[in-house]
């Protein structure tokens, strides 16, 4: 029943109780490139993980088959870290820094067609700039991905520490929908990193 990409968005879909509208609005992407990825039309160049991630299932599972259908696996935090870098950085720019380190690229990861083991994991981190180890951990908020902290005076105002996430948020989301270019994006991300700087 769950033997092909087709039949496990399907599947995830009824079982989550949601429309194929509702499932798209959730992962930012229409209602017509999900029909089309759910009934195998297509799949070119389309990430699998935030659709995953609207289902409330395992990315891997989704992708690959293999794995629980709920319940995070290690191969999906790597795979939703991977996609968080992606999310920050975009798809070309951490495609070009893994260029030769995944063998069939960045596409046969987001695909689902080559799983990150530990040691393709170790490999991929020196590129990202992150230290090893960095793709196993959870990493559910973009102000931990980029690797900001919050002094004690700024921490001690949930409020504004709040609003601060929600304005991380925002960026990501215009990030997302290709509003903001990666300069303006890097700008922003060291403008962050000086306002959030322990004194």
């Amino acid at each position: 029943m769950t033997d092909s990409i087709q039949s496990r968005l399907k599947h995830a879909r009824k079982s989550a109780n949601l429309s194929q509208a509702e499932v798209a609005d959730a992962a930012g992407i229409t209602q017509p490139a999900y029909s089309q990825l759910e009934s195998g039309r297509t799949r070119k160049g389309t990430s699998l993980i935030p659709i995953a991630r609207a289902l409330g299932v395992d990315a891997h599972w989704l992708t690959s088959g293999r794995g629980k259908m709920h319940g995070e696996s290690i191969e999906d935090i790597r795979l939703r870290n991977l996609q968080l870098e992606i999310d920050i950085h975009g798809e070309e720019s951490i495609s070009q820094k893994l260029e030769g380190v995944i063998p069939g690229g960045l596409h046969g990861v987001l695909d689902g067609n080559i799983e990150i083991s530990s040691r393709l994991a170790r490999s991929i981190e020196p590129p990202l700039q992150q230290p090893l180890g960095w793709l196993d951990s959870p990493h559910d908020d973009i102000a931990d991905a980029i690797n900001i902290s919050f002094d004690e005076d700024y921490s001690k105002n949930p409020s504004t520490k709040k609003d601060f996430i929600e304005l991380v948020k925002l960026i990501k989301e215009k990030i997302q929908d290709g509003s903001l270019d990666h300069d303006l994006v890097e700008l922003l991300k060291q403008n962050i990193q000086i306002m959030t700087r322990k004194k």
